[in-house]
């Protein structure tokens, strides 16, 4: 698999605005790439595409692949995808901890089940991560975890890229 994301002519539609017309999209695996723009470019839709929350408009010039596969399980789809964005707000409540925000996003869910058990790999992950975006401090707080997300120095984050 050369590319983990194929879009080819794509054309869709949030709502009845068309966003994007005749786009292609291809990016390599270990590519690491930055989607920059105003508000109302896109870069949000982009990511709800991917992560099959809006779909394209089907015609027979157009393709979407992810991970070199044309269909997918969602749920599935989506443990391979890491998406962070302040939509998810809504659907944690306020005493969510900073790391357990960032653990949920390897079993694609919406925060944790009471029960559940994390894979040590994960938890130095998610500490990794949140070290390299300068919100280490937190990962054991409440009410600040999305607050985190908004001052961290985004310059480390494209220097270790």
């Amino acid at each position: 698999m050369k590319y983990i994301i194929e879009l080819q002519n794509i054309t869709v539609f949030q709502q009845r605005n068309k966003v994007f017309d005749k786009f292609s999209l291809s990016l390599e695996k270990d590519e690491n790439t930055v989607i920059l723009g105003p508000n109302g470019a896109g870069k949000t839709t982009l990511l709800k595409l991917l992560n099959r929350e809006l779909y394209i408009v089907e015609n027979e010039n157009s393709s979407m692949k992810l991970f070199g596969k044309d269909r997918w399980n969602v749920q599935k789809l989506r443990t391979h995808l890491g998406v962070v964005s302040h939509h998810l707000q809504s659907n944690y409540s306020n005493n969510a901890l900073g790391l357990y925000v960032v653990l949920s996003g390897f079993y694609a869910s919406d925060g944790i089940w009471q029960h559940q058990n994390f894979e040590t790999e994960h938890i130095e992950l998610a500490h990794q991560t949140m070290n390299l975006l300068g919100i280490e401090l937190c990962s054991m707080s409440r009410r600040v975890v999305l607050i985190c997300g908004h001052v961290f120095n985004i310059s480390k984050l494209f220097k270790a890229l």
